[in-house]
């Protein structure tokens, strides 16, 4: 009877935990198999951690389903593609959302159902709840406008109209209050932002100035207005629409940086010259604000590297997503075939120096390495368990360096999977000297290693400084010490 009571919570447990998760199914018509499609969202189960194309789903049979692990309510959105349009969610985690993607020439017909269906249609069919609905509707009152405070009072206005839909649907229980709050300090953000772009439009411009009635300090006192009322800065925002939000936080940053609005400054040796306005932001938010430069446009653009930000941000959540940014960014376009070359921890590239095909691994070590010891490390990008061992590097090449013995990776991948090598490699930091050599050279290996059957991977082997075999078949660089002591007793160290 015990047991039973047992498994009834666990499965109780289950069902609560599976039901705290946000579940997305969309159908699109007429879509593509294997087209991805990707969502904006953060990169760990808190809203506020957003991140420019932070996972995808792909289709099969004219949809997918996506399941979120998300605590809360917040925003994500989903990216357009060739077959479906840009889709803002307000979700709350227990949620389960489907999405109809029709599409007649280039209108897409968008519809809802499942949890806060009728919010989620309301919100793609908006007048106004778009930068690109809203931004005429602004633009086009301020030359009619003779003050500030009338700016913002007809602002406001139409923010009120844009929210009524939604009011209604609260009041007949077609929507929760959490999705109400949420989709509340988003529309916050959306007119914030775009009233800071139309006063720039207006201000900065001599021709824009002309074709409307307020001073620059008028202009300026709008500004003030609205970020009274919704500072970017407080953090009841984090949950809203990540990349929005981070334009309106640099907005913000370089009206405080003109002496619009008040702040303080906050550096910390992470922006350029060029990038200086955003020093003005709080640490955390110069952190959210890297991050979507680097997500949206590479580390180029954003004038940083991963290891510059690190140093800055050593705990961040980001760090495995940027990881990933950056060493995309350093593959190479076309690697040659049995490509030779180093990864240091200075340049944080491989260098390569020489394409060449050896016959076998002696003739390598021959020529590459004469009258040097060599650990030679076999492994291939598909195989666990050499990954495995990765971890291991940094106590073996300490030991490898203190003892003036040459690390060599020597890849028996398929001829395919090039690239795959060379990003495992940035991935796992692998410093050392690397060779491509294919599956091509399993055959000579056999016969060097005097092996009946294939030769395993991963595979230790030894040679010493007159290119001679003195270990077919080492200890793992898990094993630590025992390694350690039987290279110094085959090398008379």
């Amino acid at each position: 009877m015990k047991n039973i009571f047992l498994i009834a919570f666990l499965l109780l447990s289950l069902l609560k935990v599976h039901s705290q998760n946000i579940e997305v199914e969309v159908n699109i018509q007429d879509s593509k198999d294997s087209t991805k499609i990707w969502f904006n969202k953060s990169v760990d189960e808190n809203f506020s951690n957003y991140f420019y194309n932070c996972e995808f789903a792909t289709i099969k049979n004219n949809s997918f389903k996506k399941t979120f692990h998300l605590n809360g309510s917040g925003v994500m959105m989903i990216n357009g593609s060739n077959f479906n349009p840009k889709i803002k969610l307000i979700a709350t985690k227990g949620d389960k959302i489907k999405i109809a993607v029709k599409r007649d020439k280039s209108v897409f017909t968008v519809k809802f159902e499942g949890s806060n269906a009728s919010g989620l249609e309301e919100l793609y069919n908006s007048p106004y709840l778009t930068r690109k609905k809203l931004t005429p509707l602004i633009g086009d009152l301020i030359p009619k406008t003779k003050n500030a405070d009338e700016v913002v009072t007809e602002i406001e206005n139409i923010k009120v109209k844009a929210l009524t839909p939604f009011k209604k649907l609260l009041e007949e229980k077609k929507i929760t209050t959490a999705f109400y709050h949420t989709l509340n300090l988003d529309v916050d953000l959306l007119f914030l932002e775009t009233t800071y772009d139309i006063v720039g439009f207006y201000a900065n411009n001599p021709e824009n100035f002309k074709k409307q009635q307020l001073s620059t300090e008028q202009l300026n006192a709008v500004i003030v207005a609205f970020d009274k009322k919704y500072n970017v800065f407080d953090e009841k925002y984090n949950i809203c629409e990540g990349v929005s939000r981070v334009s309106t936080i640099e907005k913000k940053c370089a009206n405080i940086k003109n002496k619009i609005l008040p702040g303080e400054k906050y550096d910390i040796g992470l922006w350029t010259a060029e990038q200086e306005q955003n020093n003005y932001a709080p640490v955390k938010y110069q952190e959210l604000i890297m991050c979507s430069t680097i997500a949206i446009a590479g580390f180029g653009e954003a004038k940083c590297t991963f290891e510059k930000f690190k140093e800055k941000f050593p705990n961040s959540v980001y760090l495995k997503k940027l990881k990933a940014i950056s060493d995309d960014e350093k593959l190479s376009a076309n690697i040659p075939l049995y490509s030779f070359g180093t990864y240091s921890n200075q340049s944080k590239k491989i260098i390569y120096t020489e394409t060449k095909q050896y016959q076998d691994l002696a003739q390598l070590i021959a020529e590459k390495f004469k009258g040097k010891f060599v650990f030679v490390d076999l492994w291939a990008s598909y195989c666990a368990p050499c990954k495995v061992e990765f971890r291991y590097a940094e106590g073996l090449h300490k030991f490898l360096n203190n003892n003036n013995v040459e690390i060599l990776y020597v890849s028996v991948d398929n001829a395919s999977q090039i690239q795959k090598w060379e990003k495992d490699i940035y991935g796992f930091e692998l410093k050392g000297n690397h060779y491509f050599a294919s599956n091509t050279i399993l055959a000579s290996l056999k016969k060097m290693l005097n092996e009946k059957n294939d030769v395993y991977i991963p595979r230790y082997l030894l040679f010493n400084a007159n290119g001679e075999l003195v270990l077919k078949n080492a200890k793992n660089p898990s094993e630590g010490e025992n390694l350690y002591s039987e290279i110094r007793k085959s090398l008379n160290f």
